[in-house]
């Protein structure tokens, strides 16, 4: 197509098909994965172009291929902007997202989008806290209760109070840096995570750690 494509493929024919192709206005360099939302439509977002060409949240519909931008992100005070990581539906239904910037300190946000494709800033990241930045897709354990990344620490957001708290920070180098990855749990209940930067030979590093912040370890540098 000569420029950004959403596209999907038939796995047992093969058959690769172009669904869409983006223009700048619609949105350039998507982060994450696309996902289904619970009204059967597909969102996604773009980390760079729309209106002020600091990414957007678009919608595809597999019923009719019908595609729009849902929302322009902004630098703006009051709302997410310059996302870097793909939504998650929530146990509530909606659709959980952050970005990397936006905010009253413009150190990062994260966001909602409801049923009715309203986007609502639910938490605002600060440089006092020394969260700022989150960069991975979020990762919800018991409901209401997300997981995440941002450059130098492994965070917890509480949706019931709104509160956010920093389950490890990454200070010794040897621990990993730079994470921006989402996580995941693995068999043990653990969260899983990596960093690209850090580590013995300054590679990147596997991580792990309990939900409450305890037991952190490298599992590969």
């Amino acid at each position: 197509l000569g420029r950004p494509a959403l596209a999907r493929q038939a796995i047992a024919g093969w058959t690769f098909e172009a669904l869409h192709g983006f223009t700048w206005s619609e949105g350039s360099r998507a982060v994450g994965n696309p996902t289904f939302a619970p009204n059967g439509m597909l969102y996604g977002v773009h980390a760079s172009g729309g209106d002020q060409g600091l990414g957007t949240l678009y919608r595809w519909s597999p019923y009719d291929g019908s595609f729009a931008v849902v929302q322009n992100f902004a630098y703006s005070d009051s709302g997410p902007s310059a996302p870097e990581s793909g939504l998650v539906v929530g146990q509530d239904g909606m659709m959980w997202g952050t970005s990397s910037f936006g905010g009253v300190s413009f150190a990062g946000t994260i966001y909602t989008m409801d049923g009715t494709e309203a986007v609502a800033m639910r938490c605002e990241f600060t440089n006092d806290s020394g969260l700022f930045s989150p960069q991975g897709s979020l990762l919800e354990g018991r409901p209401g209760r997300f997981y995440g990344t941002t450059r130098d620490a492994v965070f917890r957001f509480d949706a019931r109070t709104g509160k956010l708290k920093v389950l490890h920070r990454f200070v010794s180098g040897t621990d990993g840096h730079g994470s921006d990855c989402a996580l995941v749990f693995g068999t043990d209940g653990r969260l899983y995570g990596t960093s690209p930067f850090g580590g013995a030979n300054n590679k990147g590093t596997i991580f792990r750690l309990n939900t409450d912040g305890s037991g952190f370890e490298v599992v590969k540098a």
